[in-house]
């Protein structure tokens, strides 16, 4: 942790002590005579004004309300899992599965209704906090659900609808605020564990939670830890083999020239190997060089044992082709899900000031680490001379080397040679390897999270107005260490000039013999590459942190005057935050020494302030008794957010109905919002992130595994503007039979203005004229001379427009029997119908729903229909849940570019509990329950999905997991 942030650290605690102090101490109370009784008022998400009406009823905008015995009943042990789940959560979720290469291993992110984690606003206890400060893959930014402890919420509360005028930028789909246990009073201990059938992924979960309530105050305090054993890819059947083996491939697929083949084979000048077109050409070395000339490679990628290849096969005996012949199956040793830990507390409390009981102090602080282990194959080096990147090179067999392919003179250091090397060419250019002996790629990743509110509450003053200020402090630090191959000493250990094997210099690594890379390591090792592989592996040591620091105050009230309607409500106030990112690379990350591409410091700040205000004013009652309008409000909201930094501002509008027509049985609603989305601080200033991505030649339509790609920042970015509407009903009849049973559906429409994106699929589809609008600033598409693509540049842009649209909706029916108990039934789900995008303002927009929400790699979709249903049965101390999964699917290609539809997937949870107490067996365990569980008791295997022949997993990895059936003991006790 830097001391930036070590110092926020103490100035937070010391706010909290501060606060405590008035917890702890004792103030008299008034008697409750004094106060004339009322209905409670609640402050509910998607409203800054007090009303009677809670999360789960009828108001004008959809809220859906998930409390503590829901939360209970799904057995998901983290956030991410749960919210990932919910119906409205769709495409472009940031997942903690296969996404090792996305950088952010231990984090996870929603994406209501498939907007984005950039345009889903996540809050705690009502306040923002700080963003995971490394963007997932280079393309968003996003709120780590892994660094909030599930054993500590109370209930999580999902507004589906844009909400700029209430809580600001990035509430453009909708708003996630996960809400704290408090007013707790006792213990509760819980311990879970789990495991897969396939005994491969144990869980471990255990959480205390102990609080006092009693007339001055209250204190909630929690601690909780979480463990889960890694996932890798040869574990389950379907991803054994994926669609794409990769040509970053032992044997290696070196690329040289006729000129070199000529030499080393002693042939005329101008011989060409049979069946090879081209001057410029691979030579694969192979597994089973024979005396006779004849050798193989890898058909399908995966090891072939018994190989005779020991680094001394002569040219005679090599592979020539036009293309890359040898293939590597990555999934032999790549992890598919993270060895994932995380451990934590949280503290809450609130006490009276003044022996008043409306005024009183209040805190909240939580702190959580996160651990993870995820393991990738071997290092690809990608084609060695890649745009962005340090160029490895393998040195001729001479330091008087054939010209190069790209027709360099040389293209390693002056007086390089390797002695293993049987051309005389410098290997570089398109040559393709995979670095098998310096084994996986690991990459931990430890991330520390601190939240800490403090504030004073005071309530009926002048007996009619709230006030809530307080300021909030917010972090999140992750250090990361990533094992890696340094490029730069890769070039050293195969020059045999190099000084590190001159004995006589103070940098030799205590041996005279270079690295050889024309083995086949996997079943011959080399051992003499033993010190070179040492010597050339590094750990990349990178450090990201994010700060929030979030000064508020909020008045409110729900009787700020009188109407023959009722009560008008109201509330004004000021928000001012200050976000800060900062990066701090290792060196060999500033250099782009490991093989990912250069990276710069960040050291950036913004201020915003922002003023609000919302009003909610009530037209018909029902005591007015006006026939076809039992109950009809309006509410509107404003806030003007000004981004002090870059002297931007935005005034963006709210208008809501509610509309009673016949009585209380029936709800009409509708809202309509303007919003604003500022680009985050990652995707302004973030700096630049090389990968090797699956993309499609627009000119052929086939796949291209492995593209280097940069996608990164660009401070030119302007602010996304959005319109939101929603329509919906809502049906809680009490006749007929039916009381009991209610039904909702709202319609959703979101529009986006420029949004923000970094896609290099779409570069190329526009580079080559696939798609409209040519190239924009900083976009690039790199060829060789024969137009073969060699990389693409995407920064983020502004591009077009974006319009998403559905229907979310639920129903649920309560039985109470008299000798069966009660049961709970419920649907719900969302149909997503239309997700339509232009990528350049002004060209026209198609629709994307239905397809790869994973640019072309088959990891993810834009579902068209996601749902769930239900029953709750529960019997005197028996409880029995079960729920059914209902995932779409969504259309893919294959290898060849024939479209085919990626099968929906239905799942099957199942949950038994049973409560003991009054005595039952021995008094120790009285309010003990035990429950037993399973997800996916069905065992249903992922669907298949190719991406062009690109998919890396072999099923849609960001949508689903490799987990399977996954079963669980749980035992809670309340003290």
């Amino acid at each position: 942790m830097s001391k930036r942030s070590v110092s926020g650290l103490r100035q937070a605690c010391a706010l909290i002590a501060c606060a405590s102090l008035n917890v702890v101490a004792g103030y008299a109370q008034q008697s409750a005579a004094e106060t004339p009784v009322k209905l409670e008022k609640f402050v509910v998400t998607g409203s800054n004004i007090p009303s009677t009406l809670t999360a789960g009823e009828a108001d004008a905008l959809p809220v859906v309300s998930i409390d503590r015995k829901a939360i209970d009943a799904t057995g998901y042990s983290t956030a991410a899992d749960l919210l990932q789940k919910i119906t409205a959560s769709n495409g472009g979720a940031v997942p903690i599965s296969n996404n090792a290469t996305g950088f952010t291993p231990a984090a996870a992110s929603i994406s209501l209704h498939g907007l984005g984690p950039e345009a889903t606003l996540v809050l705690i206890n009502g306040h923002r906090v700080a963003d995971y400060p490394i963007g997932n893959g280079g393309q968003t930014a996003f709120v780590d659900l892994n660094s909030i402890p599930l054993s500590a919420v109370e209930r999580i509360e999902v507004l589906t609808s844009g909400a700029s005028a209430i809580y600001g930028a990035d509430a453009v789909a909708g708003v996630v605020n996960i809400i704290f246990r408090k007013n707790f009073d006792g213990a509760q201990a819980t311990f879970k564990y789990g495991n897969t059938t396939n005994k491969d992924s144990h869980e471990l979960v255990a959480s205390f939670v102990q609080g006092v309530s009693n007339e001055t105050g209250s204190l909630t305090a929690g601690l909780d830890y979480f463990s889960r054993a890694a996932i890798f890819n040869h574990d389950r059947s379907y991803s054994t083999i994926p669609p794409y083996v990769s040509t970053n491939a032992i044997p290696i697929n070196a690329q040289i020239t006729t000129a070199a083949y000529d030499q080393a084979l002693g042939l005329p000048a101008g011989t060409r190997p049979p069946g090879v077109t081209k001057d410029v050409f691979y030579a694969d070395p192979g597994v089973f060089p024979g005396a006779s000339g004849g050798n193989s490679v890898p058909a399908d990628g995966n090891i072939v044992p018994g190989s005779t290849n020991k680094g001394n096969t002569p040219a005679s005996q090599y592979i020539y082709s036009n293309g890359r012949q040898s293939v590597w199956n990555f999934n032999q040793t790549s992890g598919a899900y993270p060895a994932f830990s995380h451990y934590g507390a949280f503290v809450n409390g609130e006490r009276k000031l003044f022996g008043m009981d409306n005024v009183k102090a209040y805190v909240d602080m939580s702190y959580q680490h996160n651990f993870s282990e995820s393991q990738l194959a071997p290092l690809a080096t990608g084609t060695f001379t890649t745009p962005g990147s340090v160029e490895y090179v393998i040195p001729a067999n001479t330091p008087n080397p054939l010209p190069t392919p790209d027709g360099r003179a040389r293209a390693a250091a002056p007086g390089a040679y390797n002695p293993f090397n049987p051309f005389n060419v410098d290997i570089t250019g398109g040559t393709k390897f995979r670095l098998f002996e310096f084994g996986n790629r690991i990459l931990k990743s430890d991330s520390d999270a601190f939240m800490a509110t403090a504030g004073v509450k005071m309530d009926h003053i002048l007996d009619t107005w709230n006030v809530d200020m307080g300021a909030r402090y917010s972090t999140i630090g992750v250090h990361q260490d990533f094992k890696l191959v340094s490029t730069s000493r890769f070039n050293q250990i195969v020059n045999a000039n190099d000084p590190i094997f001159n004995p006589a210099s103070s940098t030799y690594i205590g041996t005279t013999t270079p690295y050889n890379p024309f083995g086949y390591s996997p079943d011959n090792p080399i051992p003499s590459n033993a010190l070179t592989v040492n010597y050339a592996t590094v750990h990349v040591k990178d450090q990201f942190t994010s700060y929030l620091r979030n000064p508020f105050f909020t008045v409110s009230s729900g009787e700020v005057a009188k109407l023959p309607a009722g009560d008008i409500g109201a509330a004004l106030g000021v928000d001012y935050r200050i976000e800060t990112l900062e990066q701090n690379p290792d060196a060999i990350s500033l250099l782009g020494d490991d093989g990912s591409g250069a990276e710069n410091f960040v050291n950036k700040s913004r201020s915003v302030l922002a003023f609000f205000g919302e009003i909610k004013v009530p037209l018909i009652s029902p005591s007015q008794h006006i026939p076809g309008a039992y109950d009809l409000s309006v509410q509107a909201a404003a806030r003007d957010e000004r981004f002090l930094t870059s002297k931007q501002s935005k005034l963006v509008p709210e208008v809501a109905f509610r509309y009673q027509p016949i009585d209380d049985t029936l709800t009409l609603r509708a809202s309509f919002g303007k919003g604003i989305r500022q680009p985050s601080l990652f995707e302004l200033y973030g700096g630049t992130v090389n990968g090797l991505t699956a993309l499609v030649d627009p000119r052929t339509g086939t796949g291209l595994p492995e593209t280097p790609t940069q996608q990164g920042s660009n401070t030119a970015l302007r602010s996304e503007e959005t319109k939101t509407y929603t329509a919906g009903i809502v049906w809680s009849p009490k006749a007929y039979g039916l009381k009991g049973f209610t039904a909702n559906v709202d319609w959703w429409r979101v529009e986006r203005v420029g949004t923000v994106i970094s896609n290099p699929q779409n570069v190329l589809d526009r580079r080559f004229g696939a798609s409209p609008g040519g190239l924009q600033p900083g976009e690039s598409v790199t060829l060789d001379g024969a137009g073969t693509i060699l990389g693409v540049t995407a920064p983020y842009i502004n591009a077009g427009q974006t319009i998403a649209q559905g229907f979310d909706f639920e129903a649920s029916y309560v039985q109470n029997t008299a000798s069966l108990g009660r049961f709970d039934y419920g649907v719900g789900g969302t149909y997503f119908y239309s997700f339509k995008q232009s990528f350049i303002l002004g060209q026209p927009v198609t629709e994307q729903i239905g397809t790869d929400a994973s640019g072309g790699q088959g990891l993810d979709g834009y579902i068209k229909w996601k749902t769930k249903a239900n029953i709750d049965w529960n019997y005197k101390n028996f409880d029995t849940f079960a729920v059914l999964n209902y995932t779409g699917g969504f259309l893919d290609y294959d290898a060849d570019g024939n479209p085919f539809n990626v099968k929906a997937m239905i799942t099957l949870d199942l949950q038994f509990s049973y409560t003991f107490h009054d005595g039952m067996l021995t008094k120790y365990m009285d309010n003990t329950k035990l429950t037993i569980g399973g997800l996916n008791v069905l065992d249903k295997n992922p669907p298949f999905s190719s991406g062009s022949g690109s998919n890396a997993s072999g099923y849609p990895g960001f949508l689903y997991d490799s987990t399977g059936r996954f079963l669980y003991v749980q035992l809670s006790r309340k003290f």
